[in-house]
């Protein structure tokens, strides 16, 4: 089970003599427990624990065109099994920290500074604010916006957490990338991009070019639809890299009201690796994604060597209300590669499986705004294990619960 409490407070101060003056204050509180039973899909392993995690901040613009940004947060995890990942737990540390010059939606704007980073559908670079840390990059990123079409370029290095101490700046893992979004009066978006990951380690070295495009937009009968599609080249350690993924959804509003219920059927796919030994690594790297509300909120399995298929439907009882109800099954799409967890690093691994059938998932999640400042979640996860993992692991159930609560002041 997980409960999250968030506090939000904010205020402005003024200068009578300069209007364009403002400061704002800003805090969070959130907490949430989380219970799983069958980790590793192993009977009797169960665990349950508290994620604790606030954020301070101060926001400055001393004019139209100018805006400072200043932000800690302390992220706890309290009951949790040792190791505790460097994602759950994190103390007292520097968060979105930097300088933002430009007037957003006209023309050119400039931040750089430790930031999170956020594009499209968050399929290959987000925030990954489920996380009790998030994920955060020192960059620079360069926008120019007109109407609507908007273009981004950026440089940044991967902030990884630690610890022991202040995060500090590190240059092994880079992500540079340019990023275009065009809108349309119809309501159809498109965004080509193209994106390049350096990493560098002891015994590895990555340079890994993507490109892509997402499409997105209202179709006729109160239809939509959302594609997007990547392929990536380059080099990993001694070998070169070609792979591709792809991810198609069409959805129906079930009704002419904005709030009727929608459904909606969805299609992913990523490459794996055939022969992990001919030298070509054909295993698709999902770069720095948001992937909880993709492949199922139990956190299973990532976009690397997969197929998936997902049917949703999405509900709105009342005005306050909202409930999403999601089936997955998911299938490895090379056997002789690796099952990847939702984190892109691999988890279990049998070639001589006889199916490529990883497992079936249920999720069902409810929002409801009790007030304008007050809102509560819940959400439930059922894991049903396919053939693969009954013959790569030991093949139990997995269940996952959280209970979330949001307060704004």
């Amino acid at each position: 089970m997980a409960g999250l409490i968030t506090a939000s407070v904010s205020g402005a101060a003024a200068d009578p003599a300069n209007p364009n003056k403002r400061l704002r204050f800003n805090a969070e509180l959130r907490g949430r427990f989380e219970g799983y039973t069958g980790l590793g899909f192993e009977a009797g392993n169960e665990d349950a624990y508290y994620l604790h995690r606030m954020r301070l901040g101060l926001r400055w613009e001393p004019s139209s065109w100018l805006r400072l940004n200043a932000s800690v947060q302390d992220s706890r995890a309290p009951g949790r099994r040792e190791p505790v990942p460097a994602s759950a737990a994190n103390p007292f540390d520097l968060h979105e920290t930097y300088f933002e010059a430009g007037r957003p939606g006209e023309g050119w704007t400039v931040r750089a500074g430790r930031q999170g980073l956020s594009f499209g559908n968050e399929r290959l670079i987000g925030f990954s604010d489920w996380s009790n840390v998030s994920r955060l990059f020192d960059a620079c990123r360069i926008s120019y916006q007109r109407g609507g079409a908007r273009l981004d370029g950026f440089v940044a290095a991967l902030v990884r957490p630690d610890p022991e101490r202040f995060d500090r700046f590190r240059s092994e893992t880079q992500l540079h990338g340019v990023y275009a979004s065009v809108a349309t009066r119809s309501g159809q978006v498109l965004e080509p991009y193209l994106l390049w990951k350096r990493a560098g380690g002891d015994s590895l070295t990555q340079n890994i070019v993507t490109t892509g495009a997402r499409l997105v937009g209202p179709l006729p009968e109160r239809l939509d639809y959302e594609i997007e599609t990547a392929f990536q080249t380059g080099r990993f350690a001694a070998g070169v890299v070609r792979s591709w993924a792809g991810s198609w959804t069409l959805g129906r509003r079930l009704g002419e009201a904005e709030s009727a219920p929608r459904l909606f059927f969805e299609y992913d796919h990523a490459a794996g690796d055939r022969d992990p030994q001919d030298g070509v690594r054909t295993t698709f790297d999902q770069l720095f994604p948001t992937n909880h509300s993709k492949y199922g909120i139990a956190d299973r399995i990532g976009w690397r060597n997969m197929r998936a298929t997902r049917v949703g439907l999405k509900l709105q009882p009342g005005a306050r209300w909202t409930v999403g109800l999601d089936y997955y099954s998911f299938w490895l799409a090379r056997r002789q590669d690796s099952l990847y967890g939702a984190d892109g690093v691999a988890v279990l691994r049998n070639p001589s499986a006889t199916s490529s059938h990883v497992h079936q998932e249920f999720d069902a999640q409810a929002d409801v705004r009790l007030a304008e400042a007050l809102s509560l979640s819940l959400g439930y996860a059922h894991v049903f294990p396919g053939r693969f993992l009954k013959q790569a692991s030991l093949g139990w159930p997995l269940n996952f619960a959280y209970l979330m609560c949001r307060l704004r002041l």
